[in-house]
């Protein structure tokens, strides 16, 4: 027992109801409140009434914490309990938020979640002031919603729309002191100068398919002031889709459009499938090629050591129908060709006499498509 004093009856005060009883103790808050506490020497010398009003200053041994209790009585056994009307619930922490701990007016402090029916404002006009959210875990830093002053005195609102699921938005690292959210609608120029911008599920789409607005990427080189690659669509005679795709590649593969030479320029565009080893011609002047349905195949004769006018050389890809131009390029005597005659893989070559030993020739054959 820690009673230091204790007073009953203020002097004028005798028999006045209710009494108020004054006492300070050395005992904490958890040992005034323990049933029985009154009836500890030297308070059990007190006679106390049910409408007696305790005014104790408790734990003196440090600051003291003051309160007021009532006496509750049962089975002879005193207990004490703080008054509602006491207020606060003490010791308090300075600049820490009240609340109410009950449901007869006790004031608190620190409540795991405090709750305002209304508005919640930090700061107010001409007066900064910022909401400050912490983490579970010690120097850690902190989130802070802070406004800053608009050009005029406008309201800036920041709400959800609405979701069909319990959402969670994380705020990426920007990697610098400073950074801005994209936002959809701004009229200006918004850039990501640190790291890339990945679209890992779904399109990404430049412009409104309802008109009006055009859509571009434009693409830049790592040296500065050398122009730039814009991709970027024109109105189609019908409301059509102009995929580009690759088909399915075996390796790396980088595609250089060369230079046109020229303002204007349009790549040429099979519309169907080619044939392999066929040449292709030109079908109409927009840039549109199609299958000319026939082969051309290019070679050079070996040197053969003469001895006739006539002489046949093995060559693939020669048909009885091919078209064969040939010229001489050595001869150890001057002749021409007279005839050149194909048949399958081998052409028949005729000199106007012996051209003699270490004859060469070049030819070329066009072989058009079996109807």
């Amino acid at each position: 027992m820690g009673i230091k004093s204790i007073y009953t009856d203020t002097t004028g005060q005798v028999q006045v109801n209710p009494r108020r009883v004054k006492i300070i103790t050395y005992d904490g808050l958890s040992t005034v409140t323990t049933a029985g506490y009154l009836s500890v020497a030297p308070l059990s010398t007190y006679s106390v009434y049910p409408t007696d009003v305790f005014d104790i200053i408790s734990d003196a041994t440090n600051s003291g914490t003051y309160g007021e209790f009532l006496p509750t009585f049962s089975n002879g056994i005193v207990t004490l309990s703080q008054a509602a009307s006491s207020g606060i619930t003490l010791p308090t922490i300075a600049n820490h938020i009240a609340v109410f701990s009950n449901t007869t007016g006790q004031l608190g402090e620190d409540a795991a979640t405090a709750i305002n029916g209304g508005n919640i404002q930090a700061g107010l006009s001409g007066t900064a002031g910022y909401v400050a959210s912490f983490p579970a875990t010690g120097s850690k830093g902190s989130l802070r919603l802070t406004a800053v002053a608009n050009t005029g005195d406008t309201l800036v609102t920041i709400s959800n729309a609405l979701h069909g699921q319990a959402s969670v938005y994380s705020i990426p690292d920007s990697g610098a002191s400073t950074a801005n959210l994209l936002i959809s609608k701004l009229t200006g120029t918004q850039h990501i100068t640190v790291g890339s911008l990945a679209v890992d599920a779904g399109t990404l789409t430049s412009g409104i398919a309802t008109g009006g607005t055009v859509g571009k990427v434009i693409l830049f080189p790592t040296t500065a002031s050398k122009g730039s690659l814009t991709w970027q669509a024109v109105a189609n005679s019908g409301d059509t889709a102009t995929i580009f795709q690759t088909a399915a590649l075996g390796q790396a593969v980088t595609y250089t459009f060369p230079d046109p030479a020229g303002a204007t320029g349009a790549p040429l565009v099979a519309p169907s499938a080619l044939v392999s080893g066929n040449l292709v011609k030109a079908s109409g002047t927009a840039g549109l090629i199609v299958d000319a349905a026939f082969a051309l195949h290019a070679g050079t004769t070996a040197s053969f050591a003469g001895g006739g006018t006539t002489n046949t050389f093995t060559t693939t890809n020669m048909t009885s129908s091919s078209i064969v131009t040939a010229n001489i390029v050595t001869s150890t005597n001057s002749v021409s060709i007279t005839k050149a005659v194909p048949g399958t893989n081998q052409l028949a070559i005729t000199f106007s006499a012996d051209p003699g030993a270490s004859t060469t020739l070049n030819w070329i054959s066009i072989t058009p498509a079996v109807a």
